[in-house]
Order: C-alpha cells, then structure tokens, then sequence
C-alpha cells in the first residue's frame, strides 16, 4: 500500500450513472485510509448523489465545460492549491483536468495513462485489456501486475463475469495502489429527511404500506428508451392486476411521460420534475419493483436494494450494468448491431429496443413481485 496519505482528491466522471459506479471505490477508499480528508471534484449536475454519503468529506464542483477562460481554470487551480491535496485519483481520463491537478502541486497523481498523458500522471495504469494481466508502466519500469482478486458479484449477477465492469475499471485502479475491496457493490445511503419526505408523499398518493411499482421510462440518449407505446402497454398489465404504478422522470420527461400515461389512469401517478436524485432513491428504497431502461436511476435504484427489471439495447449490461445486491432481470436482445456498445445517436429504427417485447418485460416484472404471469 502507498504511504498513508492525509488529503485526497478524487476526480470523477461526468454522469450520473458513472458516478454511482464509483461508489465501491470510495468505500474502499474510506475503509483503507479511515484518518484521510476525501474530497470529490464533480460537475454540478453530480453534486446531489454524492451529499451525506458518508465515505467523503467534502465536494468540489466545478466543470470546466463551463469555465473555458484561463482565468476560471487559474482560479479553480487557486482553491486546489487552498486545499493542499497530497494524493489526487483520477477516474476522468480528462487531460484538462490532470494538467489543472498539476498545476495545483497535487505530487501523487494516481490514474489510467494513455499515451497523451502518461507523464503527467506520477503512478500510471495502463487499461487491462484481458480479464486477468495487464501491464503498468512505473516511471521508466514495466511491470506485470495479475488481477488476482474475486470478483465476488451478488448471485444473480452471473453475467458481470464475463468482461470487466465499469465498477471492476474503477476499483482496479484501488488495486493497483495497494488498496483492498472488501465490498465490491454499490450502497446509496439515504439520509432521514429523505426516508420522511417520501413515506409522507406516498401517504398523500395514497400507497403509504401498500405494495407498488416505479416506472422510469427516460433516458439521456433517445437511443436508449424502450418505445413509449410499450411503457403504455406495461402499464396496463400492471393496472389489470391493480397494482399501483408511479412514472418518474425529470422536468425534461414531461411530454414523455404523458405519452407513456396517455389518459388519466386509476391507480397511476405521475411523478416528474418534482424530486432530486436524493428523494428519487427515497421513493425507490419503498417501491416494489423499479422498471427502467439502461439510466443513472436504474443504478440508484440498484443501490438502494430495490428489485428492478432493467432493458438494455444499444449499451452492454456486463460493462455498466446494475450492481448492487437487490435482484435484478436484465433483458436485451442481440440484434447484430448492438454486438459491441452502439453509440450511432442518429439510429431511427432503434431496433434493439424495440426487439423487447411488452410480455417479456411483464413476465420479468411477475418473477420479481412473486406472482404468475
């Protein structure tokens, strides 16, 4: 293990999903240097995942999309500097941001190196492209290093073995400074005030110690959604057996899911706009069952332990796939074009999502409520 350093900065990824799957590598984090200061560098949108989660100390937010300017970036590098980090890991294979660790004198500097960057970077990993060796080049040293740690995923996760999952790329990189995994799945803790804000939102649904079902039919990528007319047919399923469905979305989804409902549904509520991702994973933790496509809140719901049933299409469930302990059914049909991870954003015939039937998803949804399909 590296010498026990005493202010760390950890430099994460852009997106939602991407930074609940850093999760497992700062419990690691927290649990091996239980004394350090951790603190998170996230962009804005990221700021509300990562708030009383109790492995960090601090955040910084700041996204340099934003701040183009010199002097935005030298005034970012001023409160890096304020803050006098020993140790920086970066999960963000963003130049700009190791030049701005750099330049804030962070004097380890722990990541994965591609060719551009190799120098910046104090302790470089080079990506493992095979399951059990890679190579680490160490200053001026190349050294073999073997994979040599269980990959101990909950049973119903078979399918993580078969390629290395984002979360298995990010704890690699605690692996490879000496740090041990001892919980290699995700955990949203949920403060209070949240546990309150929903049982009190589902009292005034009604649903309050009443069996239902979240349907989060977005997507940051039109790519990835399972057609809206399919979530409607689903949510008639679930009605004829008269069990109560919440929609969910952002403030974004609100033409989405008024196509998703269609008409004023008994025993369906819509629920968009009207929360963060802290009261999202509150309303999870109590629902049932969540049904989403492959989206930031399928892996919130994942950490909070709630069963989900989980489409998959253009992207690959062994790379980002939940990973958390709850039960999880993923469905997804290889159509020729999603053999690799799809990114054709202009695709109008969607066919891998589209290739998932209304039943199939249904039958998923009985096998985790328990009940005949």
């Amino acid at each position: 293990m590296m010498p026990t350093p005493k202010r760390i900065l950890v430099v994460h990824p852009n997106w939602v999903g991407d930074v609940l799957l850093t999760f497992p590598f700062l419990a690691a984090l927290r649990e091996s240097y239980p004394e350090a200061e951790i603190t998170c560098w996230v962009v804005p949108r990221c700021v509300e995942l990562l708030q009383g989660q109790p492995f960090i100390d601090d955040l910084l937010v700041y996204d340099q999309r934003g701040n183009r300017g010199i002097f935005s970036k030298w005034k970012f590098v001023t409160q890096l500097r304020q803050k006098r980090f020993d140790t920086a890991f970066l999960l963000h294979r963003s130049m700009t941001r190791l030049l701005l660790c750099v330049l804030a004198g962070i004097p380890k500097r722990i990541g994965y190196a591609h060719w551009k960057q190799r120098w910046l970077l104090t302790d470089p990993l080079w990506p493992n492209r095979s399951r059990h060796w890679g190579q680490v080049l160490i200053f001026d040293k190349l050294v073999k290093y073997q994979d040599l740690t269980p990959k101990p995923a909950p049973a119903h996760q078979e399918w993580l073995q078969h390629g290395k999952h984002k979360v298995e790329y990010f704890l690699d990189l605690a692996r490879f400074a000496g740090i041990k995994i001892h919980r290699p799945w995700y955990q949203f803790h949920l403060v209070e005030e949240k546990r309150k804000w929903a049982q009190e939102e589902l009292e005034a649904m009604g649903l309050k110690d009443r069996l239902f079902v979240v349907v989060q039919p977005g997507a940051n990528w039109e790519l990835k959604r399972w057609p809206t007319e399919n979530f409607s047919k689903l949510l008639d399923y679930f009605s004829n057996e008269q069990i109560p469905v919440i929609v969910t979305g952002s403030k974004t989804d609100e033409s989405l899911i008024t196509q998703v409902v269609r008409r004023d549904r008994r025993g369906v509520w819509s629920f968009y706009g009207k929360n963060g991702l802290e009261e999202l994973a509150a309303l999870f933790k109590q629902a049932a069952l969540v049904v989403t496509n492959d989206t930031g809140p399928m892996h919130l719901a994942s950490a909070v332990g709630t069963p989900v049933v989980t489409l998959f299409g253009p992207t690959q469930p062994h790379l980002t796939g939940p990973y958390g302990k709850g039960p999880v059914r993923i469905l997804r049909k290889e159509v020729g074009c999603n053999e690799d991870p799809c990114y054709n954003l202009g695709c109008k015939e969607n066919v891998c999502m589209r290739a998932i039937s209304v039943e199939e998803v249904w039958r998923a949804c009985c096998e985790l409520l328990q009940k005949p399909a």
